[in-house]
């Protein structure tokens, strides 16, 4: 999948920041590891965030908002560090 092509976030970005030719093959394969880790496209991982970071009204109806530590996906995040780590930094840097 060509998330750069595909993906609206993405998309945005891209445009954004001019990138060219070379950075968006780059961004096609990190972001195709993530997907297939978490299963999820920038757009997706972007729209859970903002819906974690939105006020509830727990158990006892008393309005809170998820700890950072409580946010899946900083969960994804972590997992995705560990399990691409190294060669995701390796691929962006050369």
């Amino acid at each position: 999948m060509k998330f750069a092509e595909t993906d609206v976030k993405l998309m945005q970005l891209i445009q954004r920041r001019g990138l060219g030719k070379a950075s968006i093959r780059k961004y096609n394969v990190v972001f195709r590891e993530v997907y297939e880790l978490v299963g999820r496209t920038p757009s997706q991982l972007i729209a859970e965030a903002k819906k974690e970071e939105q006020q509830f009204n727990n158990e006892e109806g008393i309005p809170q908002v998820l700890g950072l530590s409580e946010r899946k996906v900083n969960v994804k995040i972590s997992f995705i560090v560990f399990s691409i780590g190294s060669s995701m930094c390796n691929f962006c840097t050369n």
